[in-house]
């Protein structure tokens, strides 16, 4: 609630739509800026000001005295606004520090549109399951902006995506695309391997007919008529990366991207799968590795073009930080670029550390190695004098049904 307080103040917000528990920990006082707060799940006005309880308490009427015989296409008009108009201020975390308001124009949130049926199908008719939450820019752009504009038939899964309830929605939407993080997908393949150990205990594992089994099992349970899976936000574990390619043959791809290009970077393709890289630089953006080496030499990613954001809403100081003279935004990302534009992502700037003989060490290699042993739910690296230290939060789940005390 308090960060949501700070947001709403900082954004300049005059109506605000939200959770009644989460607005119960806010004060309405301390945003004079706020003329009214309506409850997302049932429409309740929770609070406002000045005469906009009586306004909405008449809005039926006031709706059906404008509008008498009802809603049509004919009543439908949008406001033309200039290519590079800002359009929408999504706020972002990113790594560290207070949430900042990230600046996308129509021109961001356009390009975006327009290149994501020209790397996946996205077609008018197609089905397809929205498990992202529409807070975060890839669920805003990729589950619903991009389905709205190109005419697609949008499913929003308004529960937890515990693989019983996704496997439900799948197979009743029949996506052709699926958009899903890697502990999701993780989750996913568990599942269906757990469903052959019950079902077809005799299959011996490790062998060509297992991972048949198990193929054909995940995509049942993704619908049946999947074209391809898309996976990004987190790195892909090796081993899962290693079954899910290499034994499995799934339609996958990773890509990359950030709030502040709307969020489209990197993308990959089918037939065109790097183990560890996170896909190919989109064709309205461009690219460069602060390395002198960069095919070689780990350096901060750096990026520019239509996707790319024109600064940080009221924070003319966060945007000197991350603008370089000429334009590129600095991601704070470091990897490197093959000759193909593939490109590698090894952690984020902030996030380095230094070995005690002078080595770079990045600790998201090693936590993703941590990851996905079966009783850790998360993991953090530090640096504690000169040993590098894990935190582990536990899997409780996990513990709980192997009898672990």
């Amino acid at each position: 609630p308090a960060d949501t307080q700070n947001m709403v103040n900082h954004s300049d917000t005059r109506i605000l739509f939200t959770e009644k528990a989460i607005f119960e920990g806010m004060d309405f006082e301390q945003m004079p800026q706020l003329i009214a707060a309506i409850d997302m799940k049932n429409m309740e006005l929770l609070a406002s000001r000045e005469n906009f309880a009586e306004l909405y308490s008449q809005a039926d009427s006031l709706f059906a005295e404008a509008h008498p015989d009802g809603w049509s296409a004919a009543d439908v008009e949008y406001k033309n606004r200039a290519m590079d108009d800002l359009c929408c201020i999504n706020y972002t975390s990113g790594s560290t520090g207070n949430p900042k308001g990230v600046m996308l124009t129509a021109r961001n949130i356009s390009s975006n549109v327009d290149l994501i049926p020209r790397y996946f199908p996205y077609r008018k008719g197609d089905n397809y399951l929205s498990i992202l939450p529409f807070a975060h820019i890839f669920g805003m752009l990729y589950d619903m902006c991009a389905c709205m504009c190109l005419g697609m038939h949008l499913t929003v899964l308004c529960l937890p995506p515990a693989p019983s309830i996704l496997k439900e929605a799948m197979q009743n939407v029949s996506p052709s695309t699926v958009m899903m993080v890697p502990l999701v997908l993780k989750k996913m393949t568990e599942y269906a391997a757990a469903e052959i150990a019950a079902t077809r205990g005799e299959i011996e594992k490790e062998s060509a007919e297992y991972y048949s089994v198990l193929r054909e099992k995940l995509l049942a349970n993704l619908g049946g008529k999947v074209e391809i899976i898309v996976t990004g936000g987190a790195a892909l574990p090796e081993q899962l990366e290693n079954l899910l390619i290499e034994k499995l043959h799934l339609p996958l791809v990773t890509g990359y991207g950030m709030t502040e290009c709307g969020p489209t970077i990197s993308l990959g393709k089918l037939g065109n799968y790097k183990l560890k890289s996170c896909g190919v630089l989109v064709d309205c953006m461009q690219i460069e590795i602060d390395s002198p080496n960069p095919h070689k030499i780990v350096g901060e990613v750096l990026v520019k073009g239509s996707n790319t954001f024109i600064g940080y809403y009221k924070n003319a100081e966060a945007d000197r930080e991350v603008f370089t003279e000429e334009g590129w935004f600095r991601t704070g990302d470091l990897g490197t670029i093959d000759e193909e534009n593939n490109l590698f992502l090894v952690g984020r700037n902030k996030s380095l550390l230094l070995g005690s003989n002078g080595e770079n060490v990045y600790p998201e290699e090693i936590e993703v190695k941590l990851n996905v042993l079966p009783y850790v739910a998360e993991s953090l690296i530090v640096q504690r004098g000169e040993k590098f230290v894990a935190l582990i939060v536990p899997n409780a789940d996990q513990l709980i049904a192997d009898n672990v005390p």
